[in-house]
């Protein structure tokens, strides 16, 4: 039988699943003609829902997504090679590439805004404010129990 922390796992999981399913549906597939993964699909989301409202660079994507340098320039490298981002070295720091999404990608913004919307009034109904925050709070401090184990660092 599992213990009520592990059911909190699952479920987890099965909810990171069906956000991603939700809010990238075929679109990941038909971009880069079957050649990204739904990790990679949901990278490429974040970089198309925050591009007109700041730059990005590798380190934003390795915070935001809580993932190791080695770990983000693959999956950088992949899209790039999928032709869904161009990296372009920073005009005010030589040491940054700053990312891009192609035409292409950005072809699926309002597409994406769309399911985003849909799926957060689905995601949301009958879930209090007060619910919300609590939910976000343990979710934060969850995160940051993690991220004090050396092992989670690695």
């Amino acid at each position: 039988m599992a213990t009520q922390e592990e059911n909190i796992y699952y479920e987890l999981k099965k909810l990171s699943n069906l956000f991603a399913r939700r809010i990238l549906g075929k679109r990941s597939k038909k971009l880069a003609g079957n050649k990204i993964s739904r990790s990679q699909a949901m990278m490429l989301a974040y970089i198309i829902d925050r591009q007109d409202k700041e730059k990005i660079y590798q380190k934003d994507i390795e915070e935001v997504f809580s993932i190791r340098r080695s770990t983000a320039t693959e999956t950088l490298k992949k899209l790039e090679e999928a032709k869904a981002i161009v990296r372009v070295q920073s005009k005010t720091d030589k040491r940054l590439k700053e990312i891009i999404p192609t035409e292409k990608t950005l072809s699926l913004k309002l597409d994406l805004q769309k399911n985003i919307h849909q799926l957060s009034s689905m995601l949301f109904v009958g879930i209090t404010e007060s619910e919300l925050e609590s939910f976000k709070n343990t979710l934060m401090k969850m995160r940051l129990n993690l991220e004090k184990d050396p092992s989670c660092n690695q």
